[in-house]
């Protein structure tokens, strides 16, 4: 089995700005006050490298220590590597099995996909069979861990659990499921005691993030049949917009939703891509704790929030779209009128 290098190269600007969680900092692929080098050499230097293992989850890091989730042959590997050197300082291996049919295996490897974040001292992961892992980032010590494989049924073609962690007001969200159905769920982070869960349909590939909208601070995240957003105190659902994800037997529903004001961005390779706007028109408190259900669209259902699509895309896609001004084409006025964020008022999008 091959086994990939980590590697850090000597070009860019030396600013050391730590990126602790999936898309960075802020869970939006941006570096703050970044400054780009004033000259950059032919071929950039290689610092160092070290072998840490096959898969998909990007590494993370602190100011001086990278973290890295992998697989080698039967088990996930988790590293601590110095940024300086590449020594590992402190590593952890735990049984994950392969569940992936041979032939899709070959072409899009056997994971690990979610990346790890890092929070208070500690470090947390989920593996591509629902092990859910949190270390002290320092010493590397195994704090708790959490095997959520039961969930699974493997019915298809699962690929594994790729939506990366989230913390959210000192919760852990991690979302597990498999074909059939799924579940969002707030562990304490300390301790990995569940805390509440949301049970939904199958899960998309996207990654869950914290948004506020309306005023109301909420997870957004992706299910196989769309979007969804959950009351961060109890879980509680509090709109859902259609975005279904399904192509044969596999989701496409894998870039995370962006935000731009109270918009949300989509995009997936069956639906193409499509921005959304949501308001509140019920009763929700300043944590997105709701006493009755809510369900957006659904006038069977009380609603705590109104939902619209105002731009859409025919193009399918399968890339992380950007909360930075982007082209589209051939939009007409009046559906860009829509929405509130100043931006996407000056987008044109196609219909």
């Amino acid at each position: 089995m091959d086994v990939p290098d980590i590697g850090v190269t000597g070009a860019g600007n030396e600013a050391s700005e730590a990126w602790t969680q999936w898309r960075g900092s802020g869970r939006d692929a941006v570096v703050p006050d970044f400054s780009l080098t004033a000259s950059w050499p032919d071929v950039p230097s290689l610092l160092w490298s070290a072998e840490v293992g096959a898969g998909y989850s990007s590494p993370i890091a602190s100011e001086d220590v990278a973290y890295v989730l992998a697989r080698a042959e039967e088990s996930e590997v988790v590293s601590a590597l110095s940024l300086e050197t590449g020594e590992i300082l402190w590593v952890d291996s735990y049984p994950a099995p392969p569940t992936k049919a041979p032939e899709f295996a070959q072409i899009e490897g056997e994971g690990p996909y979610a990346t790890p974040i890092l929070h208070a001292g500690r470090l947390h992961t989920v593996g591509v069979n629902g092990v859910v892992s949190t270390y002290d980032a320092g010493r590397g010590e195994l704090l708790w861990r959490r095997d959520f494989s039961d969930l699974i049924v493997e019915t298809q073609r699962f690929c594994g659990i790729a939506p990366s962690p989230l913390i959210a007001d000192e919760r852990l969200i991690v979302h597990i499921g498999d074909d059939d159905t799924g579940e969002v769920m707030a562990l304490d982070p300390r301790s990995g005691e569940s805390l509440w869960t949301w049970s939904g349909p199958a899960i998309g590939n996207a990654s869950p993030n914290v948004v506020e909208l309306d005023g109301v601070r909420q997870i957004v995240t992706m299910t196989d049949e769309g979007v969804v957003g959950l009351g961060i105190a109890d879980g509680s659902l509090l709109w859902q917009y259609p975005f279904p994800g399904v192509q044969g037997s596999c989701s496409t529903n894998i870039p995370s939703p962006v935000m731009a004001g109270n918009a949300i961005i989509l995009a997936a390779s069956v639906q193409g891509s499509r921005a959304i706007e949501v308001r509140t028109v019920g009763r929700l408190d300043s944590s997105g704790k709701t006493t009755s259900s809510s369900h957006c669209g659904a006038t069977s259902h009380p609603r705590a929030a109104s939902c619209s699509g105002f731009c859409r895309s025919a193009r399918g896609s399968s890339f992380q779209p950007m909360p930075e001004p982007v082209t589209y084409f051939g939009a007409p006025k009046a559906a860009l009128e829509r929405t509130a964020s100043p931006w996407l008022q000056a987008m044109l999008c196609s219909s």
